[in-house]
């Protein structure tokens, strides 16, 4: 029945199997606003204010086949990206009353409630239609029913993430509901302004994803082959994971803080302020939470293990000690010199927005299952009574807490400080006329940043031949698990920059602003770019300092600078002269900075640190002597081939984290602004405007993975095989010259 679902062929050359269909596919999208608000005055001394928004929005992704009836049911045939329907609706209320209570002291009240629903289906949700294509097993609840993925290499159109059938990854339903309370009391004592507020925030979260809920079927051989395996039913890997618990979770974020804007002299302003604030532990509502605790694991033996820990909290402990000092200083040492600066500390629950949050443990939810019908054995065979296309997807069932426990498992730090960074900052400011000159430092430090290494992973066996690995740290009690993924509160960052700006204020109908910023921006977690494959634990989980480097988005230097003018002309004269010349407006937007940073892979396999056939790309050695940078350097040659060397089997390597750069970026953008005044209270603007003006092409990173070496003997330098060192990509970040032209009404 899958085969009804090829759409006829309208393009490519007769009797091609493939690059034979094309089809424009129209995207549905809708989006609404409501607002209102309402002021209304008690007293001369009390006032209140609400407000209500509300933003449903509807957006239907197409399939990129038409839709096709098989059997007097409708189906969508599949391809594209996630097609199907999703809405997003967001609501938020808010209500504020202020009582002036004395001329020095003033209360004020807020309440607010916010909420998000967002629910994303695939095309054929509810239908039961792999039930009705004659696969069993497959749909088994209402959200976990529709049409199983099929993709086949050689056919996923340009466009497209899959072939056949529903994609993969929904449905995705997301609720959040934010509740907020706080109040505060402002005094004014001689020079003292003092606040005294507290705040309550009680957030709650329902989620729920199914990523292979269908099953995914994959035909991994050439074109032909894959469609002969199709019509058989015979695919090569089978992927599925189903996950009938939906999560509810709860968080209580209490807060208490005291400030002082004090005028201690005609001079000089202090700001002292304390805060203190309480993050609770992510809470399961239903109490339908499991977390790997290393320190149970260790008590397993070779014939009994639960290593979990399960409950609300699943374990992890509250932290009640959260003060947040902050301190602030301007003074205005002479006239047209001021010197300013400040210091604050500040927390945030750094778990609540990732891999931490979603501990996919038994016995709540069910196994990721992988299998190979034509090649698989002992535990990569597919489950007896399944592997072909008419036996539907394999059953997933939630496996027994014992120590065949399989697959991949989630850990959250038992001990686990919320996250806190300490910002300090020193500026001084001159004023010449019309212009300001501005010198400032900025520094930074943020510790207990989350930190997830795969703690399976073990020490290489020193003097082993390369691919003899040491057993996996946990075999010994779980043999068939194979990454346990801990998320602890022990990442760090720190952030130091020079910056200097000149400002000219409006004058003369010119106004400009030019910044410089040098910077250093380090840290061992990951935040970004093209390095993660080998840093953040993966190569040595119990190691911090070897992930410890630039920032996977640090640019050391970067200069931007703003112009705005006024056009002189048509500014006087008659209605029909100020109308035709006058009103004109020049912008100019640009700026150049360096390169971001990476770091040199090898991913020739099996890769020299020798620790686990899981880590399949590591770092090399760096030679002695030799720059990161070939003396010509060009797009095509951008690494020093001689700067890196194959390290002896069994050592990790010992290149730095993101120590290289890739090439800079610039960009000007220029705009012409001129406004009608049509009346009073109607403005119409027309604006052209001109991005990336000098049209200058902006390259992407080099290819920064060593596939291949001029030997297997240590000290051996990487070849450009794979157009290792070149750059052969634009940054799709920054587009070619486009022009745009428009017009605003402003009323």
């Amino acid at each position: 029945k899958y085969w009804q679902l090829w759409p006829k062929p309208n393009t490519g050359a007769p009797n091609a199997i493939s690059s034979n269909y094309s089809a424009n596919v129209n995207r549905i999208y809708n989006s609404t606003t409501y607002d209102t608000r309402i002021d209304h005055r008690f007293s001369d001394s009390t006032s209140m204010f609400g407000r209500f928004s509300y933003n449903p929005t509807f957006n239907s992704q197409p399939a990129l086949f038409p839709d096709v009836t098989v059997d007097g049911l409708k189906v969508s045939a599949g391809g594209g990206i996630f097609p199907g329907p999703s809405n997003a609706n967001s609501q938020g209320y808010m209500v504020d009353l202020v009582h002036i209570i004395s001329p020095t002291m003033v209360a004020e009240v807020k309440g607010s409630f916010t909420r998000l629903y967002l629910y994303t289906a695939a095309p054929n949700i509810g239908t039961n239609a792999s039930a009705k294509f004659g696969m069993p097993n497959t749909d088994v609840t209402d959200q976990i029913s529709g049409l199983a993925t099929l993709q086949l290499t050689g056919f996923v159109g340009v466009g497209s993430s899959f072939t056949l059938g529903d994609d993969r990854f929904v449905p995705i339903l997301d609720i959040n509901n934010v509740f907020q309370e706080q109040g505060s009391l402002t005094w004014t004592k001689h020079a003292h302004n003092i606040k005294f507020g507290a705040g309550l925030i009680r957030r709650q979260l329902n989620y729920y994803q199914n990523t292979f809920g269908l099953g995914y079927f994959r035909f991994t051989q050439t074109p032909l082959l894959n469609l002969q395996n199709m019509i058989q039913g015979k695919p090569d890997q089978i992927d599925r994971q189903v996950n009938a618990k939906r999560q509810y979770f709860r968080f209580w974020e209490p807060n208490i803080y005291v400030q002082d804007d004090w005028h201690a002299k005609s001079w000089l302003t202090l700001n002292i302020g304390l805060r203190w604030s309480h993050f609770s532990p992510i809470t399961a509502a239903q109490g339908e939470r499991s977390n790997f605790d290393p320190a149970l694991a260790a008590k397993c033996t070779p014939t009994a293990c639960n290593p979990f820990q399960i409950g609300a909290t699943a374990g992890v402990k509250s932290y009640w000690t959260n003060f947040e000092p902050r301190l602030g200083f301007a003074a205005t040492v002479r006239k047209g010199l001021v010197v300013r600066g400040g210091f604050g500390m500040s927390r945030f629950a750094q778990d609540y927005a990732s891999g931490a949050m979603n501990l996919y443990n038994p016995p709540f939810i069910g196994q990721n299952l992988t299998c190979f019908p034509q090649t698989g054995t002992g535990a990569t065979a597919c489950p007896a009574g399944s592997g072909r296309l008419f036996q539907g997807a394999p059953i997933t069932s939630i496996p027994p807490l014992n120590n065949q426990l399989p697959g991949v498992m989630g850990a959250h730090g038992i001990d686990y400080p919320q996250a806190y960074i300490m910002q300090w900052n020193v500026t001084v400011q001159k004023q010449f006329g019309a212009n300001v000159v501005s010198v400032g430092y900025v520094g930074q430090v943020g510790r207990h940043l989350q930190w997830a290494p795969n703690i399976n992973i073990p020490a290489s066996i020193k003097g082993a031949p390369l691919g003899t690995y040491a057993p996996l740290v946990y075999s010994g009690v779980l043999p068939r698990v194979t990454s346990i993924n801990n998320h602890q509160a022990s990442g760090a960052s720190e952030y130091h920059a020079a910056q200097f700006s000149f400002e000219r204020r409006y004058s003369k109908g010119l106004t400009a602003n030019v910044n410089y910023v040098f910077n250093r921006n380090l840290t061992n977690i990951a935040d970004g770019g093209t390095t993660g494959a080998a840093t953040v634990g993966a190569i040595l989980p119990y190691d911090r300092s070897y992930d410890w480097g630039n920032s996977d988005i640090g640019v050391k230097h970067r200069l931007s600078y703003r112009l705005n003018y006024e056009l002189p002309f048509g500014k006087s004269g008659s209605r029909m002269t100020k109308l035709a010349i006058g009103g004109w407006q020049a912008n100019l937007l640009a700026f150049i900075q360096s390169g971001i940073p990476f770091t040199v892979l090898d991913g020739k396999t099996p890769v020299p640190s020798n620790v686990s056939s899981l880590v399949t790309v590591d770092r090399p050695n760096v030679a002695l002597g030799q720059s990161f940078y070939p003396a010509n350097q060009v797009y095509d040659n951008w690494i020093n081939l001689n700067a890196f060397a194959l390290q002896p089997v069994g050592s990790p390597g010992n290149e730095a984290r993101t120590m290289l750069y890739g090439p800079h970026q610039r960009s000007i953008d220029f705009s012409m602004f001129k406004d009608f005044q049509l009346r009073e209270r109607f403005k119409l603007q027309f604006r052209a405007e001109v991005y990336n003006l000098t049209n200058s092409e902006n390259f992407g990173q080099p290819n920064l993975t060593i596939t291949n070496w001029t030997s297997t003997n240590t000290g051996a330098t990487p070849l450009n095989s794979g157009q290792f060192g070149q750059i052969t990509s634009s940054n799709q970040a920054l587009n070619p010259r486009q022009f745009q032209l428009a017009l605003k009404l402003i009323f």
